[in-house]
């Protein structure tokens, strides 16, 4: 293999700048460019080793949390009495001058939590304002009861009152046998 002398080398380094200034330039912002991105990629690299490093700490030092260890307080549900649920919504209905009709009752089955869900659907009648009330005043006439969905629509729109099919949640103690 024939070596090439540094004199040879200058005078090629030389030429290239003489004849092509743009290709040097370019590619010495290439060569730069390159080893910007390898210190980048080593910097990367070392970060994401050390924060696996701290992920494994924080893994081994972690105790697992027990969900029977947790004293969760206990709330202060009612007794369920579905017919106490119909006077509320009539006292709140009267109260916010707001019409309520096709209302559907069901209890959800589920045997395993420690309460019992009793879901209303139905359809209110009132304007904006009446409806906010309406709600508004469920909220605090009914002890833990949520509103799980509305939709409204009203018939124009110069129209101002409201149709809205709502569903809500009361919940309620669930009795104690035996």
């Amino acid at each position: 293999m024939k070596r090439i002398s540094t004199a040879a080398c200058r005078f090629y380094v030389e030429k290239a700048i003489r004849d092509r200034p743009g290709a040097v330039v370019s590619l010495a912002a290439a060569v730069l460019a390159l080893i910007g991105a390898l210190a980048g990629l080593l910097a990367a690299a070392a970060q994401s080793a050390r924060l696996e490093t701290e992920i494994d700490e924080l893994r081994r030092s972690a105790r697992p949390v027990s969900v029977q260890s947790r004293n969760v307080p206990q709330l202060p549900l009612t007794d369920f009495h579905s017919s106490q649920l119909v006077r509320a919504l009539d006292r709140v209905a009267d109260a916010t001058k707001t019409g309520y009709d096709e209302i559907t009752f069901s209890l959800d089955p589920a045997t395993n939590k420690p309460f019992l869900r009793y879901r209303a659907s139905m359809t209110v009648s009132g304007t904006y304002p009446n409806i906010r009330n309406f709600l508004s005043a469920i909220a605090q006439d009914i002890k833990f009861a949520s509103l799980d969905s509305i939709s409204c629509a009203r018939a124009g729109i110069q129209s101002a009152e409201l149709t809205c099919d709502l569903t809500l949640s009361a919940f309620y103690r669930k009795p104690q046998h035996g």
